[in-house]
C-alpha cells in the first residue's frame, strides 16, 4: 500500500502532534516522498508530518516501510510510538499489522535534519551528521569552508514510504555471494528469516535463473528446521557453467536473479535478488584484477544531486528542469550511466555519500564499476557514541547494497583529518594526528568482517592520489610526473557551465549575471593584494618541491606544503577586507562576488591559474571551458601511457554537478555537456591514440613529437594505421600515416613523429588509429605556435 501523496507539515515541535485526534488541518501540505527544499521549505531542525489513511485489506500480519528519512525520525501511528532512527539513506520498517485500524489511520513522523553549530568542536571537524557531502563539500549550497556551508538542508522523508502485508513468515535479509575458486562455481546464499509462529519444519527451493541472457537455469531444494523469532542460515548451490559478470569494456554483465521460495505450514514467502557472477582481487600497488585478468580503471566521481527525492520522482526532477525527469524505474540512474558510457567511464565513484538501489541496479545492468564511499566527509567527532552509531550505519550500507556485482570497493572515509594536516590549518586549528583514526580502524574492520571478497579501502586520501596540479598546487604540465600514484581517485580543475545556464543558475544577477560586477570587484582587490615577487618565488618553490617528494612519497611535507601554498593563493582573492571597509560604489559587486562563491566558484585557483574574466561572459565561460578541458586531457593521457607501470587507475573529479553550481564536473547540473566531456571521453577511449608534444612549439620550425597508442582492451592490433592531419579555420595544412603494433591491454612503444613547421597561430591535430577498415580510436589536439 503506496504512502505517497500530500501529507500536512508543521515546522513548529510539540510532542502533541502525534496524538491521533490533534487537528491538523490548518497545517500546509507537501509531496511526500520529498526533500523538503524541494518543495519551498527552506528550514534546518525539526518539521512535524501527518497523513491520514484507510486500511482495508484483513491480513494480520504488516510492515510499514520507510525508504529514507534525513535524518533523525521518530514514527507514530495511531498515537502510538513505533521507534526512532538516524541516518539519511538506511531502509528501516515496523510491524504494524496489530495497530492498522479497518478505517481512519493517523501516521505522525518528526523529522528533525538540525543545523551543526560552527566552531572548532563541531562543523567543520567535528561533525555528529553521517551526511557526507550531503552536508559538508565544496560542491554544495555555500561552499565546504564558509559559514554558508549548511545552506539549503536535505532534511525531509525523501524516499519511498509503504505497507507491505505478509505471512507470519518473512525474509529480511537476503545476502549473496560467488565462489569461483573450485572447479564449479558456487552460489552462497546466507539468508535471515523471521518466524512468528511456533511451526519449525519447513523446506526452501532456490533458483538461479538468467535475467538479461538466455542460459542455463540451477535450482536446488533444502529441507531444515526454522526456529521461532529471528534467525540466519546459509545455504550453497552449484552453478557449472555458469556466465560471469563483465565490466562493458571486457564483455557483457550476464546478470541472474536469485529466487527463494519458503513455505512453513501453510504459511509462504518469496524473495528474490539481481546478483552478478565476478571476482574482484586488489594486488599491492594497487593493481586491479577483474574476474582474474588485470584490469585498469578509468573512472570519474559521481554526485548526481543534492536532494536525492528528485532523481526518483518525476515530478519534482520536472519542476528543477532536468531533461531526463525522474522515475521509480531508475529512469535518471540510467541516464547519467549512459552518459558515463558514452564518455568512455568504465567505473563511477560514489563521493562520501549513499545513492538509492536504482542507481546501482543501473550500474549492474550496464557493467559500470562502482566505488562505493560510505558517508564521512572530512573530521567528525570521536566520542563514543558516534564511533558506534557510524559502524552501525555502515554495515547496513554493506548489507543493504551487497548483492550488487558492480561494487567492486567499500571505501570508510573521505580525507580523514588523521591524514590531512592541511584541513585544521582552513579553520584555523591545530592539527591533531590521532583525529579519526581510531573511528576509521574500526570501521574497516567492520567491513571487512562482514565482506572479505570486495577491496575496502580505510581513507581515501590515504594510498590513492588527490592531487590537483594546475589548481590548487602547480600546473597541468606537472602531471607528466604522474603524481599520485599508483592510483589516483581524484583530479581535475573547475569549469564554469555553458552560458545560458550560468543564467539559470544566478537569474538575480541579470543577463551578464553580474560578469561586469566581477571585473570591478576583482580589479579593486587586485589593488590591495598584490602577490609579492616573495610570495610569487615561494608559490614556484613549492611547486618544484611538490614534484621531488611525490617521486619521494614523503606525503605529509607535500601537505603542509599544499596547505601553505593555498593560503598564499588565496591570500589575493579570498582574504578579503570586511564589508566596511568596502567602497560604498563597489557593495553590489561584492555581493555579486560572494553570490558566485555561494554557488562554489573558487576565484583564487581560478584567476591565479591565468583563467581571464575576459572583456564578457561568453568570454570568461570559453576561457574557463578551454583550461578545463585541456587539463583533464593532457592529465588524463599522461596517467594512462603510464598504465600498468607506474599507474594503474584513474578517477577523475567529477562528472555531474548536484546543484546549480560552478564545480569540477563535466557535466553540469542539467545534464549539458561542457568542452571537458568530450575531453575526457577522448581521453578515456579504450584505444586511446597519444601524442606527446614540447612544452613549447616555435614558428617555422619543425616539431619533435612522439606517439603511443594505449589499449586497454585483450585483443591486440599488429600493423595498425595511424593517420593524422593538422587543419585551421583555413582548411587541411599537413597530413601523414604510419603504422603501428599495438600489443594487447598494455601499450604501445614511443615512437617519434616530426610534423611540419607552421606559422604563429593556432591549429588542430586530429588522429585516427585503424585496424584494417575498423576505427579503433579518435583524438584531438588544440596546438599554439608561438
Amino acid at each position: 500500500m503506496d504512502l505517497s501523496g500530500q501529507w500536512r507539515y508543521c515546522i513548529e515541535d510539540n510532542l502533541a502532534f502525534s496524538q491521533v485526534d490533534r487537528d491538523d488541518s490548518s497545517w500546509k501540505t507537501m509531496f511526500i516522498p520529498q526533500n523538503w527544499f524541494l518543495a519551498g521549505l527552506d528550514h534546518h531542525g525539526v518539521v512535524w508530518f501527518r497523513y491520514e489513511f484507510e486500511y482495508l485489506s484483513p491480513r494480520e500480519f504488516a510492515t510499514l516501510h520507510f525508504d529514507g528519512i534525513d535524518y533523525f525520525a521518530d514514527v507514530f501511528l495511531n498515537g502510538v510510538l513505533l521507534g526512532c532512527h538516524s541516518g539519511y539513506f538506511e531502509p528501516f520498517s515496523f510491524e504494524v499489522g496489530h495497530l492498522l485500524n479497518p478505517k481512519k489511520n493517523i501516521l505522525a513522523v518528526r523529522v528533525d535534519s538540525p543545523y551543526e553549530e560552527i566552531g572548532l568542536d563541531s562543523w567543520h571537524l567535528h561533525k555528529k551528521l553521517i551526511k557526507g557531502v550531503l552536508n559538508h563539500h565544496d560542491c554544495r549550497p555555500g561552499g565546504g569552508w564558509d559559514s554558508t556551508g549548511q545552506s539549503f538542508n536535505t532534511g525531509g522523508i525523501w524516499n519511498r514510504v509503504y505497507i507491505e502485508t505478509h505471512d507470519a513468515v518473512t525474509i529480511d535479509q537476503m545476502l549473496l555471494h560467488a565462489d569461483m575458486e573450485g572447479k564449479d562455481p558456487n552460489l552462497h546464499c546466507e539468508i535471515t528469516f523471521h518466524n512468528r509462529i511456533q511451526e519449525k519444519d519447513t523446506n526452501l527451493n532456490l533458483k538461479c535463473l538468467p535475467d538479461n541472457f538466455e542460459g542455463q537455469a540451477f535450482t536446488s531444494k533444502f529441507d531444515f528446521e526454522l526456529p521461532a523469532g529471528i534467525s540466519t542460515h546459509s545455504f550453497q548451490m552449484p552453478v557449472p557453467a555458469v556466465h560471469t559478470w563483465q565490466p562493458w569494456d571486457r564483455g557483457f554483465p550476464h546478470l541472474y536473479n536469485i529466487v527463494v521460495d519458503l513455505d512453513l505450514a501453510g504459511e509462504h514467502t518469496s524473495t528474490s535478488s539481481q546478483f552478478g557472477f565476478r571476482t574482484i582481487k586488489v594486488e599491492e600497488g594497487f593493481c586491479w584484477r577483474i574476474n582474474g585478468h588485470p584490469y585498469f580503471i578509468r573512472g570519474s566521481n559521481y554526485l548526481p544531486s543534492q536532494w536525492l527525492s528528485e532523481t526518483l520522482n518525476p515530478e519534482i526532477a520536472k519542476s528543477r528542469e532536468h531533461p531526463f525527469g525522474g522515475g521509480p524505474a531508475g529512469e535518471f540512474y540510467l541516464h547519467d550511466v549512459a552518459l558515463a558510457r558514452e564518455a568512455n567511464l568504465n567505473l563511477l565513484r560514489v563521493h562520501a555519500h549513499v545513492l538509492p538501489p536504482e542507481f546501482h541496479e543501473a550500474c549492474d545492468q550496464a557493467g559500470m564499476l562502482v566505488w562505493q564511499d560510505f558517508p564521512l566527509q572530512w573530521g567528525y567527532s570521536d566520542e563514543v557514541d558516534f564511533h558506534a552509531e557510524a559502524e552501525r550505519q555502515i554495515q547496513s550500507m554493506v548489507t543493504s547494497l551487497y548483492n550488487h556485482p558492480a561494487i567492486i570497493a567499500w571505501c570508510c572515509h573521505n580525507e580523514s583529518p588523521c591524514d590531512a594536516p592541511w584541513m585544521a590549518g582552513t579553520v584555523g586549528g591545530f592539527y591533531n594526528p590521532t583525529h579519526n583514526r581510531e573511528l576509521d580502524a574500526r570501521l574497516e574492520a567492520a567491513v571487512r568482517k562482514l565482506d572479505p571478497y570486495r577491496y575496502i579501502h580505510r581513507n581515501s586520501g590515504t594510498g590513492d592520489g588527490h592531487v590537483y596540479p594546475g589548481w590548487y598546487v602547480g600546473r597541468t604540465r606537472d602531471f607528466i610526473n604522474t603524481p599520485g600514484a599508483p592510483f589516483v581517485s581524484e583530479y581535475g580543475a573547475q569549469g564554469l557551465p555553458k552560458l545560458e545556464n550560468i543564467q539559470r543558475m544566478v537569474p538575480q544577477l541579470g543577463p551578464d549575471s553580474g560578469h561586469n560586477d566581477l571585473v570591478r570587484f576583482k580589479n579593486w582587490l587586485d589593488s590591495l593584494h598584490r602577490i609579492s615577487s616573495t610570495k610569487k618565488a615561494l608559490l614556484k618553490l613549492g611547486t618544484y618541491l611538490w614534484n621531488f617528494l611525490e617521486k619521494m612519497q614523503w606525503k605529509s611535507t607535500q601537505d603542509w606544503i599544499k596547505g601553505f601554498g593555498m593560503k598564499l593563493e588565496r591570500s589575493a582573492y579570498l582574504n578579503i577586507p570586511p564589508i566596511e571597509q568596502t567602497p560604498q560604489e563597489l557593495l553590489s559587486a561584492r555581493q555579486v562576488w560572494e553570490t558566485w562563491q555561494f554557488h562554489d566558484f573558487q576565484p583564487a585557483a581560478t584567476f591565479d591559474n591565468g583563467i581571464q574574466l575576459g572583456l564578457s561572459l561568453q568570454e570568461f565561460v570559453s576561457n574557463s571551458q578551454a583550461y578545463q578541458a585541456d587539463l583533464i586531457q593532457f592529465a588524463t593521457e599522461y596517467y594512462r601511457l603510464a598504465k600498468y607501470r607506474r599507474v594503474s587507475g584513474i578517477i577523475q573529479f567529477d562528472f555531474t554537478d548536484p546543484w546549480p553550481a560552478v564545480t569540477w564536473s563535466v557535466l553540469d547540473y542539467w545534464r549539458k555537456p561542457k568542452p571537458a566531456y568530450d575531453a575526457l571521453r577522448r581521453s578515456m577511449q579504450p584505444v586511446l591514440p597519444s601524442f606527446q608534444f614540447p612544452e613549447q612549439i616555435s614558428a617555422r620550425k619543425a616539431v619533435s613529437a612522439f606517439f603511443r597508442v594505449v589499449n586497454d582492451l585483450t585483443v591486440s592490433y599488429p600493423e595498425s594505421t595511424c593517420e593524422w592531419k593538422i587543419f585551421n579555420e583555413t582548411g587541411d595544412l599537413a597530413s601523414g600515416v604510419f603504422n603501428i603494433d599495438i600489443p594487447a591491454d598494455s601499450v604501445s612503444d614511443k615512437m617519434r613523429v616530426i610534423l611540419p613547421s607552421l606559422a604563429s597561430g593556432s591549429y588542430q591535430l586530429s588522429v585516427n588509429i585503424n585496424s584494417g577498415k575498423t576505427t579503433l580510436g579518435k583524438n584531438l589536439y588544440q596546438i599554439t605556435v608561438e
